[in-house]
C-alpha cells in the first residue's frame, strides 16, 4: 500500500470528513490547486471551480491562490 499523502494529515486535523482519500506518490502544486479531490470545495469556494486545468491558474490572481492557500491549512 502507496503512504498516504502528507496533506490527509492536515485535513484530518482540520475534520473534513466528507473527503475521500487519494493515495498518490508525488503531491505537486498541479494536483492541489488543479485536482485533489479532498481540497475539491475549498477550490470552488476560493478559485471558483471544482476542478481547474492548470492554464486556469494562470489566469486567476495571487491573492484568491493565497487565500486558498491559507484555508487548506498546508504550510
Amino acid at each position: 500500500m502507496e503512504q498516504c499523502a502528507p496533506h490527509w494529515l492536515v485535513i484530518a486535523c482540520t475534520k473534513l470528513r466528507n473527503a475521500t482519500i487519494s493515495f498518490v506518490k508525488e503531491e505537486t502544486s498541479v494536483h492541489i490547486l488543479c485536482e485533489c479531490e479532498a481540497l475539491a470545495s475549498l477550490r470552488y469556494i476560493y478559485l471558483g471551480s471544482v476542478v481547474l486545468d492548470p492554464d486556469d491558474i494562470k489566469k486567476l490572481g495571487v491573492g484568491a491562490i493565497w487565500r486558498f492557500g491559507n484555508a487548506t491549512g498546508l504550510h
